[in-house]
């Protein structure tokens, strides 16, 4: 039997070939490779010893700026309160001599408590200027620079701007009739005592608080990074540097407000009770709470602790 070809038919044309001829290429994904995964691991660590080193040089840079801008603030803020506390007709005798007498303690206390932040301010400057997107991106320089520029105008702008407060204070005038607010000589000098006794203590409870807060605060920071199995190295050491960035202003606001407050409540409930004995019980108490709770907040929070100014 013949079997004749038609010229029409080709081979190209067969069923198996045209499923092979007509069908698109399909485009894979190109392998996860070790060079990609090593980029990869470069990047994080780079990111991470960029924004360490970032962030340690802003808070120099912080530090040079409360040296070289702190000290001239503090002396102008200083003189123009006493020059414009004495120019001031709205305020008494009684009170301007208590002025006077706080006024340079309180500013100079002031200004030492301005180290810790400057240094809080030129860490978050120089984290600041890290991109996560250029990983690496070396921004030391960067950071150095605004933690310096940054804290330093702030200084300055503090003591504008306090400096400002006072002229405004200084002259004020008398409206007609008015008398000048004064205060009694004899409870100001108990509440001056007090006062400066609580500004004592309260400066001791807040450097103490504000250290045991910080050690706390950044220890459990560090061991919540580290026992997370969810984070690679680079995020482990990323978590570590941003527990001891945010422990440490955690710390520092703690401490700053101990300070505060036992220094208040010092001041505050002498001059209502009129007694140096319940002030400084109260200043005691408020010491002693402000000091557990930076090493416990839960259990002080917890238990009631009573005021041994109260009656039992």
């Amino acid at each position: 039997m013949n079997v004749s070809t038609s010229p029409n038919v080709h081979l190209g044309r067969l069923p198996g070939r045209i499923q092979a001829q007509d069908t698109p290429p399909q485009d894979t994904p190109p392998p996860q490779g070790p060079s990609t995964m090593v980029d990869k691991i470069i990047d994080k660590t780079y990111l991470t010893a960029n924004f360490t080193a970032s962030t340690l040089s802003g808070g120099v840079a912080g530090l040079g700026a409360y040296a070289r801008a702190a000290a001239p603030a503090t002396l102008k803020s200083t003189a123009s309160l006493y020059k414009n506390l004495w120019k001031a007709e709205t305020i008494g005798p009684n009170l301007k001599i208590l002025g006077s007498v706080v006024a340079a303690p309180i500013m100079l206390a002031g200004g030492v408590l301005g180290l810790p932040v400057s240094l809080i301010a030129g860490m978050y400057q120089g984290g600041d200027e890290v991109d996560s997107s250029k990983p690496r991106q070396f921004t030391i320089a960067q950071a150095t620079k605004e933690g310096y520029s940054q804290t330093k105008a702030g200084w300055e702008s503090f003591s504008k701007s306090a400096i400002e407060a006072f002229e405004e204070m200084g002259t004020e005038k008398l409206a007609e009739g008015e008398k000048p607010f004064d205060i009694p000589i004899i409870k100001s000098l108990k509440t001056l005592a007090v006062g400066a006794t609580a500004a004592a203590i309260g400066g001791i409870a807040g450097v103490v608080s504000a250290l045991v807060s910080t050690v706390r605060q950044v220890g459990a920071g560090i061991g919540n990074s580290f026992g997370d199995e969810s984070l690679h190295l680079g995020g482990k050491l990323l978590g570590s540097a941003g527990a001891v960035l945010g422990g440490a202003v955690h710390g520092v606001t703690y401490g700053l407000a101990t300070a505060l407050s036992v220094t208040g409540h010092g001041f505050s409930e002498t001059w209502k009770k009129d007694s140096l004995v319940e002030g400084g019980q109260k200043v005691l108490n408020q010491a002693w709470n402000s000091l557990a709770a930076s090493a416990a907040p839960r259990a002080t929070l917890l238990q009631e602790k009573p005021d041994p100014g109260q009656p039992q």
